[in-house]
């Protein structure tokens, strides 16, 4: 699943002697010389991947640098928008977590339906911040930061935030649903691999479903393509085991707080929504920090693909995003590639709705790509 990185020799470190002395049986020495070298440097390989710019590979790590989290509070980031049903089900089964050192924040995305005024009936265990304008995922979810830092400082705890004393964040949409051990999984195992940087759970469709939606998701950049592992399977305990992941999606998606900060949030470019939880995925990878799928950790998530069909007002922003996420983390070459293989793999796609009668929709993607295509270079 994880493509080789790149490495570059002027960033490697010097070798270190390998404490051979050239005596008399030089040959001999010098062919122990040259065994040390080799096992040094893989060594080093294994230990420090060193990533180049615009990379998908993994940045340096080195043991003990990363610290684990101890503060032992998670802020809980609902993103809402007309969906009020939907979010009152998200927020019964938020305070049904057995994890109880929490403070829950409600963003709502100026709807109309009265989610705001039943999120806020709730009680004061519910925060609820309102915008008067829709913002899209990415910037909606900053901006709750942004006022999760303002409403809800608090002391720092040891080897937590000076200023908010989280370990983390969990992200979830509307019309996700939580079972009440998510949270405990999820940040168990955060803490558990200073190397994570993101968890995601086994997510199903529609709870009480036991159709699987993702287990985490797979990036290939020679080939362009973006699976879901899992999608549209029945779980018959074949994803029972841990494993790391290229990306995940962020409805329902826990984030090591220092790693958040230091990406700066999601990046707003990808509004109104699409893929943006996946690029904050990539880009912790430059950090050095992984993606991990924890199996025990169950959500449920309602406003999936499957079944549900083409949705033309957002197909737009999801082909301009698809491109923009494979042009921001492919290598050159992997660019190449992915330009020969597009239109193989597009092609399906496009005909597929133009026979279902979706035409709005493949018109929408038609202007997505030619949005990517007009934007300068530095825009994408």
């Amino acid at each position: 699943m994880w493509t080789q990185p790149a490495i570059r020799a002027s960033l490697a470190p010097p070798l270190p002697s390998t404490g051979f002395p050239v005596g008399q049986n030089v040959g001999q020495n010098l062919g122990q010389k040259r065994v040390a070298l080799r096992q040094a440097a893989a060594t080093r390989l294994r230990r420090a991947w060193v990533m180049s710019p615009r990379s998908n590979a993994a940045a340096p790590f080195e043991a003990g640098a990363k610290p684990r989290p101890r503060t032992g509070r998670v802020a809980i980031i609902v993103l809402s928008y007309n969906r009020r049903d939907d979010l009152l089900e998200c927020l019964e089964s938020v305070r049904q977590l057995a994890f109880r050192e929490r403070d829950v924040l409600v963003f709502d995305n100026a709807s109309d339906d009265g989610s705001a005024e039943a999120a806020e009936a709730l009680g004061s265990e519910i925060r609820v911040v309102r915008s008067d304008q829709n913002l899209g995922a990415p910037a909606g979810r900053n901006t709750a930061l942004s006022s999760l830092r303002r409403r809800l400082a608090r002391p720092g705890g040891e080897g937590g935030d000076e200023e908010c004393g989280y370990d983390a964040v969990l992200f979830l949409d509307d019309d996700s649903r939580v079972d009440a051990e998510f949270l405990d999984h999820a940040h168990r195992a955060l803490c558990d691999d200073p190397e994570v940087g993101i968890v995601c759970g086994r997510a199903y469709t529609a709870w009480p479903s036991r159709t699987l939606l993702t287990v985490g998701t797979e990036i290939g950049f020679w080939s362009g393509t973006i699976r879901d592992l899992g999608e549209g399977e029945a779980d018959s305990g074949q994803f029972d085991e841990p494993r790391y992941v290229d990306a995940c999606g962020s409805f329902g998606m826990l984030v090591r707080w220092d790693v958040f900060e230091r990406l700066g949030g999601f990046d707003e470019r990808y509004s109104p929504y699409g893929f943006e939880d996946y690029d904050l995925c990539l880009r912790a990878s430059r950090l050095g920090y992984r993606t991990l799928y924890a199996p025990k950790a169950i959500v449920y998530h309602k406003g999936c693909k499957l079944g549900r069909g083409p949705v033309a007002r957002y197909e737009r922003a999801k082909a301009r995003n698809y491109l923009r996420l494979l042009y921001a983390h492919a290598r050159p070459l992997q660019r190449m590639s992915r330009t020969l293989w597009l239109p193989v793999g597009a092609a399906p796609v496009l005909l597929g709705l133009a026979l279902r009668g979706h035409a709005p929709s493949l018109a929408a993607q038609l202007r997505g790509v030619l949005d990517v295509l007009r934007a300068p270079g530095d825009e994408r």
